[in-house]
């Protein structure tokens, strides 16, 4: 390999990008990564290499070879650009603390380009793992990433870590402008929400008592966490959100996903398919209980009170929100999401006890 670069160090020239930072290509990225000292261009002539394209919101290019790979993403306006300088920002800080290894490794940021290239983690999401593995395995992973969460909000914070709260909490106070980003169904999702006393509420209580005291992901959810079952490494990824907010966001982000996926799928952890749909639902909430139970006492500080189950609520409501964001329609899905979250604010200790097992 070439010796090791300057990593914050331009590497791509403006012939590459000119003056409106064109996208970069397959090629480009594995010319990044191999500029960069991380591959060897031997593996290049070998033809081991593979890149996947996986964009959304910004480029994001998988270089592969057998046993290794990077994520090279890229933003492709001044938001995501924004977005990403942020990412790398958190990238460099984790390097070093005691979140060292439940983050991909940090290799390079180009803030005049919008580029960052950062371990490629492979391994399943918890979802698959949910499948795959006993529930004692599951549990252990509720502890890990209850742990994982509590190191996250115990690192120092600076000022410019201070980040504005979720939109969702006052998405029924939208204005005009803001209705060009709706899907029809989603728009849907915010008519039920402004004729709903109990959602308004239960975002208004949140937003009321939203405390920024810790560094938080605030994009928390199975997308962007990465399980290696060889080695149960829990890795959490894309960090473009991150930033000093409520704890309690990230935690209950984790729960209120986890229902989620109980109503769209009650027979997920049923090892027989097949089940009637009393028996699912049941079996259901069980894994929910162990879940919700692990994941708290590896996170080992945090409140659970009637409050914690209203922000388990608002969270519902930013998933039915997602759920809908590209549909016409909204889904029944997203409909049961907005009525649990409205009876879990009118009555919290009752839907704490059902859903995650909580003594309140």
């Amino acid at each position: 390999m070439s010796a090791p670069t300057d990593r914050r160090a331009p590497l791509l020239s403006s012939a590459v990008f000119g003056t409106d930072v064109p996208l970069l290509d397959e090629r480009q990225a594995i010319e990044l990564v191999v500029g960069l000292g991380e591959l060897d261009m031997r593996a290049v002539l070998r033809r081991e290499v593979t890149v996947q394209d996986v964009s959304r919101r910004c480029r994001c290019l998988l270089v592969r070879v057998p046993g290794s790979g990077w994520a090279v993403k890229q933003g492709a306006n001044t938001e995501t650009r924004e977005s990403l300088a942020i990412e790398a920002s958190m990238y460099r800080r984790l390097m070093g603390s005691p979140m060292q290894g439940s983050v991909p490794r940090y290799v390079h940021d180009d803030p005049a380009h919008g580029v960052l290239v950062v371990e490629l983690v492979d391994g399943v999401s918890p979802r698959e793992h949910e499948r795959e593995q006993p529930r004692e395995a599951r549990a252990r992973y509720a502890v890990r990433l209850g742990r994982v969460l509590a190191t996250l909000h115990a690192m120092p914070t600076v000022a410019s870590d201070a980040r504005t709260p979720p939109r969702i909490l006052t998405c029924h106070q939208s204005s005009l402008e803001s209705i060009e980003f709706h899907s029809p169904a989603s728009l849907r999702v915010l008519e039920r929400i402004q004729t709903s006393t109990a959602l308004t509420g239960v975002l208004d209580s949140v937003a009321a008592d939203w405390s920024p005291i810790a560094l938080s992901h605030n994009d928390l959810r199975a997308d962007n966490i990465v399980v290696d079952e060889h080695t149960d490494r829990l890795t959490v990824i894309d960090w473009e959100m991150a930033g000093l907010a409520d704890p309690r966001w990230d935690l209950c982000s984790l729960l209120a996903e986890r229902l989620a996926w109980w109503l769209a799928d009650p027979d997920l952890w049923l090892p027989e398919p097949g089940a009637d749909a009393r028996s699912a639902a049941a079996a259901g909430l069980v894994e929910l209980h162990v879940f919700a139970g692990c994941l708290l006492a590896g996170y080992g500080d945090a409140t659970v009170d009637a409050a914690i189950v209203r922000w388990i609520a608002a969270r519902l409501v930013q998933t039915a929100m997602e759920h809908c964001h590209r549909d016409v329609s909204i889904s029944p899905l997203a409909e049961q999401m907005l009525q649990i979250a409205a009876n879990m604010f009118r009555r919290p200790e009752e839907a704490g006890r059902l859903f995650f097992g909580m003594d309140l």
